[in-house]
């Protein structure tokens, strides 16, 4: 299973820009991606998001040659970010991408505890003390520091 999919590889998707921020992607399971882009050739922002996943945050597959302007900044990944690079590179680490077509700037990845307020309960706020804080330019993931979830489903009565 999949949050989000783009599929680059056809028709009139293939060079279509893509921005995707300040999202929250609760847990996948059966090792799923919050976001998976297929065959993506470049205009590709991805910024300001929150993955808590069991499988992978974003992954990249098919063909990737031709990677241009693509920045993955000031996200938060509870997991594993991947890609398949046309350099013979397989399952790279996102943040080794660098010199690739990938500015992976500027991210919080599995290895560093983002300290949320309360895994446990589903409070993905971030602590005074997360490493998130001040990590760019503004604090990375999809709420910055005193921000509030935004309120979600319907407020209406039904009668």
């Amino acid at each position: 299973p999949t949050a989000l999919y783009f599929d680059f590889g056809c028709g009139s998707n293939a060079n279509a820009p893509i921005k995707v921020h300040h999202n929250l992607f609760m847990p996948i399971q059966n090792q799923g991606a919050a976001i998976r882009l297929h065959t993506p050739t470049g205009h590709v922002h991805i910024y300001h998001n929150t993955c808590i996943s069991s499988g992978i945050g974003i992954s990249f597959w098919g063909n990737a040659g031709g990677l241009e302007n693509v920045k993955i900044k000031n996200n938060i990944f509870t997991s594993p970010v991947m890609a398949w690079l046309p350099e013979g590179f397989t399952n790279t680490n996102i943040k080794d991408c660098n010199n690739h077509g990938i500015d992976s700037s500027h991210n919080i990845y599995a290895d560093i505890n983002p300290k949320f307020v309360d895994n446990s309960k589903n409070d993905y706020r971030l602590n005074a003390d997360s490493p998130a804080i001040g990590a760019a330019l503004s604090d990375c993931g999809a709420l910055q520091l005193g921000e509030s979830f935004p309120a979600i489903g319907s407020s209406l009565a039904v009668s």
